[in-house]
Order: structure tokens, then sequence, then C-alpha cells
């Protein structure tokens, strides 16, 4: 048998943090290495890495040091299996981010790829999230992505760079990667709402985990309105 009441309470549970648009990783390559330079200790992050490239250990100047691997395809188009750079993002334990930009600093050489495009294993790689072209001057790329992705305790994103349109076997000179976003404070793992005998209710939540978090906000409504 239900109990049906006459009325139903709408609870809304709002979370007031400090976080804000961070780096949450970056690749400088100083040093002439491909480990990932600095994250948010909510984050780690893989080496940089590469599919269907050679050349993987040259470093020449951009903004400082940059990787720049070579033999990207001639294709005027992308072959999303193959030639790209390899940049990988994971939420740590009881963690939480919102990914919301991709950048980085590029050049080619005179027989390196033209045109660039940026993709992510949260479409399969189906999508173009960023695009543009790539001159032998060195100069800003990629930029704030069309979604923003969201990933939590243990999941990963990873981005590729497709290099393309070479004229030749030469480098793209990849530097200052850098994935974007807030690492949320709060990882919310249960929020109930329970009606007592006396037509009160009891509201309860649990987290995993807290970071700058300031404070917690309950408002209720009998409309949702």
């Amino acid at each position: 048998m239900k109990n049906i009441y006459p009325f139903l309470i709408f609870a809304t549970l709002i979370l007031f943090s400090n976080s804000a648009y961070t780096q949450l990783a970056v690749w400088e390559f100083d040093g002439d290495l491909l480990s990932v330079t600095s994250t948010v200790p909510q984050a780690s992050a893989d080496d940089a890495s590469s599919v269907g490239l050679s050349g993987l250990t040259n470093f020449f100047g951009c903004d400082g040091d940059a990787w720049s691997p070579q033999s990207w395809t001639t294709s005027a188009t992308v072959n999303t299996s193959d030639d790209y750079a390899v940049y990988t993002i994971t939420a740590n334990a009881e963690s939480s981010m919102a990914i919301s930009s991709f950048d980085f600093t590029a050049r080619r050489s005179n027989t390196g790829p033209s045109d660039y495009e940026v993709r992510s294993s949260d479409d399969s790689y189906a999508t173009a999230l960023l695009s543009g072209t790539i001159s032998t001057t060195c100069s800003g790329k990629g930029g704030a992505l069309p979604t923003t992705i969201f990933i939590q305790s243990g999941e990963s994103v990873t981005f590729r760079i497709y290099g393309f349109d070479a004229s030749g076997t030469g480098n793209m000179r990849m530097d200052n990667v850098t994935i974007g976003g807030t690492a949320l404070p709060v990882n919310l793992t249960k929020f109930e709402v329970l009606k007592q005998n006396n037509n009160n209710i009891d509201l309860n939540w649990q987290t995993a985990s807290e970071i700058n978090n300031d404070r917690f906000e309950i408002e209720r409504s009998s409309d949702a309105n």
C-alpha cells in the first residue's frame, strides 16, 4: 500500500565555493621532457605521447623548448587513427573536474603540417573541438571548448592534436600545452529528501571530498519555482 501525500516539497542544495578557472595540467617540455610539468592536486596526467609520428626525441625552439615530432600526414584531411599527439588527464580519487579549454603554442617547419584539429575521447574523437592553421611562426592555438567536459573520480579524458596537410616529413613544434577548467570542490555522492510523520522533512547529503568549499545553502519550494 502506498502513502499519497497532499503536497510535494522541492528542495535544492546550493554549493558556494572559492573555485575558479585554472590550469588543470600543463606540458612545457622544459629540459626536453615529455612528462607533465604541473597539475592541480585533484588531477594527474600522463606523459605526452604520439601515434604514427617519428622524431619523438626532437625538441626545438618555439616558446622555449618545444616537442617537435615529424612525419605528419600529407593528406588534406584528418585520419583519426593515425598521426597525432596525445595528452591525457585523469581525475584523482574522490575528485571531479570541469574541462573547458585546450590551448597550446605551435609552429611548423617548411614541410610540416599546415593545419591542425583537436579531438577528444569524450565523443570517441568523432568531431573536431578546435581547428586552425599552423604557420612557420610560433603562435597560440586552441582555445575554449564548444562544450565543457566533466570527469570524476578515476575517469580520464584524452585530447589528440592532429596535424595534417604537410608537404613533406617536416615537424610541428608544440609547447605550453594546457588543459584548463575548474577543479570542482565537492564530490557529492548522495542527496535525499525524507518525509517525516509530522509533515517535516529530513535532508541528508554525503560528500566524498571537499576542497575550497565555502558553504552549503538549502532552498525550498512547493511548486518548483
